[in-house]
């Protein structure tokens, strides 16, 4: 788009900071290659958040780090549910449906939900269905223990968060600062949470807690802003200079609408430019790919279970999917993994069996059984056809029962990164 007169300007200088809001280690990684704040919904652990910590801060200071804006913004945040009372009991049951309803409603809005405005009480259906789908409240309990953000509830998160006493919280706090996150923002108002609740949950967390950190947060962030300056200057080095509007460009007030498409252009308005050897360029191979992605889908969409198997599962079908899963393989998103992927496909005619090898520098797919999978991944076949055509959520399939996870949960988190974008099971 032409250069725009954004009016009022900031007055702030640098720029005011640039964040992007994450779900996935992949925006994350993003995050770091433009040179802004990465915001996590995730709700990990303290001890799980320094892996994706320590790897945000080595893209910023790599080649890897071309700043979005005019001024790079280092920092990683987490946002938690918090609720604070010197009786832990009492601050569970204040706090924990929020808590709760906070993640719940994520969960409807990006996997779980049938979403009809203006009818739809997320509410309710959180109170029907919380169990089901990992947000028990039988099982968080007052123990005087140290915080885990989840707790597991049949290999699902039973999310906790910062719920509990003052020094439950300065403890978890803690934890966070030393895996190397820069903020830590919590989220009071979910759900049903009574707002007298809410505000002396703030006054003792100000009063017991924050003290700690608010005296050293200035000092942290310098000596942080002082071991990224070199990262930081050339990261924005590598940034090319702000552009400058065409002085002949006017808006005239009757114009209305996109500039109409130039005569031949592509679907982006442009021409797929040739390379030396006239052949198209990697645009034309995306459009290829993405051409047979789309074919793939709406040959998932349109099919019924019996076409899936019949198709899909059959010795084919399943060499074809396995062998492209493998070829996919990116060694680098591995995080160090070596192992076998235990696929247990179910069909009318029993189960259909295959393993993926994952070696240092590639991966490989074969019909059988592992003698130790790593992960072992059980759903039908129809499943995993949605799936790989991203008709299905990964995450909205566990919750549901349809695919079943043992073995290492962190190698099955990341999966997606490591066989694709964006992440499936």
């Amino acid at each position: 788009m032409p250069a725009r007169n954004v009016v009022p300007k900031p007055v702030q200088k640098p720029h005011p900071p640039l964040w992007v809001a994450c779900s996935r280690r992949e925006t994350i990684r993003l995050a770091a290659e433009k040179g802004i704040g990465a915001l996590s919904f995730s709700f990990i652990e303290p001890e799980e958040a320094k892996e994706w910590v320590d790897e945000y801060y080595a893209i910023v200071a790599s080649e890897r780090c071309v700043p979005a804006g005019f001024a790079v913004n280092p920092n990683v945040a987490v946002v938690l549910p918090m609720m604070c009372h010197p009786d832990e009991a009492t601050a569970i049951e204040r706090g924990i449906d929020g808590a709760h309803f906070f993640g719940y409603s994520l969960a409807h809005y990006y996997v779980l939900g049938q979403h009809h405005p203006g009818r739809t009480s997320i509410w309710e259906e959180f109170l029907a269905r919380r169990d089901e789908v990992g947000f028990a409240r039988s099982v968080i309990n007052a123990d005087d223990g140290p915080l885990g953000v989840k707790i597991l509830q049949q290999g699902l998160g039973s999310l906790r968060g910062a719920i509990g006493t003052p020094d439950q919280l300065r403890d978890l706090v803690r934890r966070y600062e030393a895996a190397g996150v820069d903020q830590v923002i919590f989220c009071l108002q979910a759900g049903r949470n009574r707002h007298e609740h809410i505000c002396e949950a703030i006054e003792l967390f100000g009063h017991e807690v924050l003290p700690e950190f608010a005296a050293q947060a200035d000092a942290v962030e310098a000596a942080k802003r002082a071991r990224l300056a070199g990262a930081v200057d050339a990261a924005l080095a590598r940034r090319a200079p702000a552009r400058t509007a065409d002085p002949a460009y006017v808006i005239d007030p009757a114009a209305s609408g996109p500039p109409a498409s130039r005569v031949g252009a592509g679907a982006t308005g442009a021409a797929a430019p040739a390379n030396g050897n006239g052949h198209a360029g990697p645009r034309v191979a995306d459009r290829v790919r993405r051409r047979g992605e789309l074919a793939f889908g709406s040959f998932v969409r349109a099919s019924d279970e019996r076409r899936l198997e019949r198709t899909i599962g059959s010795g084919l079908g399943l060499r074809v999917m396995f062998g492209g899963m493998a070829q996919r393989f990116v060694p680098a998103r591995a995080a160090g993994f070596t192992g076998d992927l235990q696929y247990e496909l179910r069909s009318s005619t029993g189960i259909r069996p295959w393993v993926v090898s994952v070696g240092p520098d590639r991966a490989t797919a074969r019909a059988g059984r592992s003698h130790q999978p790593a992960v072992t991944l059980r759903l039908a076949v129809a499943d995993f056809a949605r799936l790989a055509a991203r008709e299905l959520d990964p995450m909205q399939a566990i919750m549901e029962g349809r695919l079943e996870l043992d073995g290492d949960f962190s190698v099955a988190a990341r999966l997606g990164e490591m066989f694709g974008d964006p992440p499936r099971f």
